[in-house]
């Protein structure tokens, strides 16, 4: 009998960790997660934050190709 009731509380806490899992996946996948509600506070305050975040980060000059020379051993 204790092992039939050990088995059933392992497979019910094993199945609520997976079932909070998947929750929790599909919770941040369509962003009602604390990012959400944390950019909605910030659209208050002002977008200087959104701004400098927007801005490029490499310059024109990187990234270009350049001419090499193949080194022989």
């Amino acid at each position: 009998m204790g092992f039939f009731l050990f088995l059933f509380l392992f497979i019910l806490v094993l199945g609520l960790a997976v079932v909070g899992s998947v929750l929790n996946f599909f919770l941040r996948l369509f962003s009602f997660g604390r990012k959400g509600h944390a950019s909605t506070a910030n659209q208050g305050e002002g977008t200087s934050s959104t701004a400098r975040s927007d801005r490029k980060v490499f310059s024109k000059e990187e990234g270009e190709y350049v001419d090499f020379e193949e080194v022989k051993n």
